[in-house]
């Protein structure tokens, strides 16, 4: 049973769906994600969902299109949603984060424990899916599915190591330049995703800070591979990969780690590790069909 009856606004102290939480290593944003065109769906417990972003973007740069998306308003009668929110940590020069992996899946926990939540589906995007897949080879009574975008379970290869030195050199000496946007957009976004919405995203990109998401990166590339826990995982895993994705090999290696029975996977065109935002209406029928599967119900 994957519900749970939690009062964001019984810990809120900044807005009605917002609060920061300060666990033992950074205070983090926690957002309930909520559908506001509509009114109470339900009267019964819903499960829980935490999604996770790639850490240096906000949670609305990451899922408002997507929960907010009128063929995907079953999601709010099925789910309580929240969202973990890193970004913060990447506006604020003051403020000298490690990020070790280990650290950050604490925080997860630390947040989970606060809640009161005893199971959950995670929702995963790019570093965000290793994020809440490593959570679950941590904590495997706790998550019941995996919804993950862009999966990565593995240690970086020679080619992403190769990549991420020169990434971070430039990051180093040369911070947010056009190269480095550039870069980032090209990981993020398909080349077929309209030109304004990766404007509007490199726009946006360009106010991090660059030594953050320097120390970001230099930890990332410091995680283990996990795709040897994944096959004994009491967990159903169902993985969307972009056909433009630079990753795409690694959700392959992630699609093979978990156990046949337990996984599905579609691939996605015109897509790369954004999904949710470049192409929301492609996780309709996939997502019907697996919580009709699950016992859940959509006209």
């Amino acid at each position: 049973n994957d519900s749970v009856v939690v009062s964001l606004n019984e810990h809120s102290e900044s807005s009605k769906n917002e609060q920061y939480i300060n666990t033992d290593h950074r205070v983090i944003r926690l957002r309930k994600i909520v559908n506001e065109k509509m009114k109470n769906p339900t009267h019964y417990k819903r499960m829980v969902m935490i999604a996770i972003g790639e850490p240096y973007l906000s949670c609305d740069m990451c899922f408002n299109t997507f929960f907010n998306h009128p063929s995907l308003s079953f999601l709010h009668q099925t789910f309580e949603i929240y969202a973990v929110d890193f970004s913060d940590l990447f506006y604020k020069t003051h403020v000298e984060d490690n990020f070790e992996i280990s650290g950050l899946i604490e925080d997860i926990h630390f947040i989970v424990k606060k809640l009161g939540i005893s199971k959950f589906t995670g929702f995963g995007i790019g570093s965000g899916s290793y994020l809440l897949t490593h959570y679950t080879v941590n904590y495997p009574k706790i998550v019941s599915h995996l919804w993950l975008n862009g999966p990565l379970v593995n240690a970086p290869g020679w080619i992403e190591y190769t990549y991420g030195k020169w990434q971070n050199y430039k990051l180093n000496y040369w911070g947010m330049s056009d190269s480095v946007l550039d870069n980032m957009i090209g990981t993020l976004f398909s080349y077929e995703t309209p030109l304004a919405i990766r404007q509007q995203y490199r726009s946006l990109l360009s106010k991090i800070d660059s030594k953050q998401l320097l120390r970001f990166f230099v930890a990332f590339e410091k995680r283990k591979n996990l795709k040897e826990a994944l096959h004994d995982l009491p967990v159903r895993a169902l993985l969307f990969i972009g056909a433009h994705s630079p990753y795409f090999s690694d959700g392959l290696e992630a699609l093979d780690g978990f156990d046949p029975a337990r996984v599905s996977w579609l691939k996605i065109p015109k897509t790369s590790v954004l999904i949710p935002e470049e192409d929301p209406e492609a996780f309709v029928k996939p997502l019907k069909s697996y919580l009709s599967s699950i016992g859940w119900h959509y006209n």
